[in-house]
């Protein structure tokens, strides 16, 4: 099951072709595990949200995610691969940015910091994505938090201290604390 081409095209703005791979997907579906189900509804989420229906988008990612957590093995079934695959895919920002896209910033917000904060309540087991923060630097520079700005962008840039030079990312984030 592979939600990233298609994840990769209705970002791009290819609702066509993010459509053929949801097709693709669904025509793979026999009896989906809960990771299968979730990839799933949220590719078909970055759709509806690619295509503006926010309604839409906000029911598939809410119905792909799993009722209290998803599964975590180094075992067998799924393996840790599997439970790689369940838990960091770079999707679960789905709900923040319908959020955002509804004009709902605090609730982005709030949806990240949730994402960024491990906890036993978490519905993922995942390791800290720093474009969530970058993302919550960006979101309260737009509320005009300067200072709450400023301290996500520092902390953006601690957690890429090591990446490669040049990317657009570490430079935004080193023009906005430099200000």
């Amino acid at each position: 099951m592979r939600s990233a081409p298609g994840t990769a095209l209705a970002r791009s703005g290819d609702l066509v072709g993010a459509r053929a791979e949801l097709e693709k997907q669904t025509q793979a579906m026999e009896n989906p595990e809960p990771g299968q189900t979730w990839w799933h509804h949220a590719l078909e989420g970055e759709i509806a949200l690619a295509a503006g229906d926010l309604g839409d988008a906000e029911a598939t990612i809410l119905a792909g995610e799993p009722a209290i957590k998803m599964p975590f093995s180094f075992g067998a079934n799924p393996g840790i691969i599997g439970t790689l695959f369940m838990n960091a895919i770079p999707f679960q920002d789905g709900m923040a940015r319908v959020k955002k896209a509804q004009g709902n910033t605090t609730g982005a917000i709030e949806i990240y910091r949730d994402l960024l904060t491990p906890d036993i309540g978490s519905k993922w087991t995942m390791w800290i994505e720093p474009r969530y923060v970058l993302e919550i630097a960006r979101l309260l520079d737009e509320m005009d938090d300067t200072e709450g700005a400023r301290a996500e962008y520092g902390r953006f840039l601690e957690f890429w201290k090591n990446a490669d030079e040049g990317l657009p990312e570490l430079k935004e984030a080193r023009s906005y604390v430099g200000k």
